[in-house]
């Protein structure tokens, strides 16, 4: 009897151990993510060498466009970006347009070239305005 008692005692004892579950602090980790996103996204800026970064936002922040628009005539002026994935911490595309970069929705970014811009050596017709949308993952 005193050896099932102790049996008992011990086996209660191993269940209660192994049935205690470790609860993240769920509210920590997403903050810690989110930070660490940013550092990440502040040292691409660096990296870029933009003199006058411009970001913005999605709606819920999971995706940033950075702009650094050279400064020059409205028809002359190149816009270098990139767009960065937030979540998941990667480089979505990078580039530079003679025009306009800016979001539609919350998962589409608009490259919009000026119109009448021609390259060296590019025919007369096919100068036609070609605006390019990103399409992002929801």
């Amino acid at each position: 009897m005193y050896k099932l008692f102790i049996v008992s005692i011990y086996f209660l004892f191993i269940t209660g151990c192994n049935s205690q579950k470790v609860v993240k602090n769920t509210t920590q980790d997403k903050e810690f993510e989110k930070s660490n996103s940013e550092v990440m996204l502040q040292q691409k800026i660096k990296q870029s060498n933009f003199k006058n970064p411009k970001t913005t936002y999605n709606s819920n922040k999971s995706y940033a466009l950075c702009t650094n628009e050279f400064q020059g005539s409205r028809l002359a002026s190149r816009i270098d970006f990139f767009i960065y994935d937030l979540k998941n911490n990667i480089l979505i595309e990078e580039g530079s347009i003679i025009g306009d970069v800016y979001w539609e929705d919350d998962f589409t970014i608009i490259l919009d070239p000026y119109v009448g811009m021609v390259q060296e050596n590019t025919p007369i017709n096919n100068t036609k305005k070609s605006v390019k949308k990103i399409h992002l993952n929801k």
